[in-house]
């Protein structure tokens, strides 16, 4: 299946269709921290999922205890919150939360969100361009196979 645009990938992830509504969109160093501009591109809600989690710690807290099951609950928050618009919502910065949990729970939380994680809305949800180390070739390999992973380029929109 050859790989879908960003604008083609949101498309399909805001359908119904799907019975999974989840997808990866790649983006370059030089493109990170546009998130949010790019997102209103495209026609989607955003948000930063690391700024949302620090407004939650509550004051006094000084460990956040990540697993990739409050991840994914997490995930599941921001997409039942009603003040971000659209039927897909672009989440930013997971690879930030990745990074502090071990490789055997990224693995599993990227086999339930392929496989399993089912929402009434679409999720997109970028990574920066060959993190490798938080999002594994033959995990990737399965996104692309799945037509649920599109990289950002230069020629999608001038940053």
């Amino acid at each position: 299946m050859p790989e879908p645009s960003p604008r083609e990938l949101v498309e399909l992830l805001a359908r119904n269709e799907l019975r999974i509504r989840t997808g990866i969109l790649e983006l370059p160093v030089e493109a990170l921290g546009t998130e949010s501009d790019l997102a209103v591109g495209l026609g989607v809600g955003y948000r930063d999922i690391c700024a949302w989690k620090v407004d939650r710690i509550p004051a006094g807290r000084t460990r956040v205890g990540l697993r990739w099951e409050g991840i994914t609950q997490d995930l599941v928050s921001l997409l039942a919150d009603s003040s971000l618009p659209g039927y897909c919502v672009w989440v930013s910065s997971l690879d930030v939360l990745l990074a502090g949990v071990p490789f055997a729970d990224r693995q599993r939380l990227w086999n339930f969100m392929r496989g399993t994680f089912r929402q009434s809305r679409g999720l997109l949800l970028s990574m920066p361009v060959g993190a490798t180390h938080l999002l594994p070739e033959g995990e990737r390999a399965l996104w692309i196979e799945y037509g649920r992973l599109s990289v950002w380029t230069k020629c999608n929109r001038e940053w």
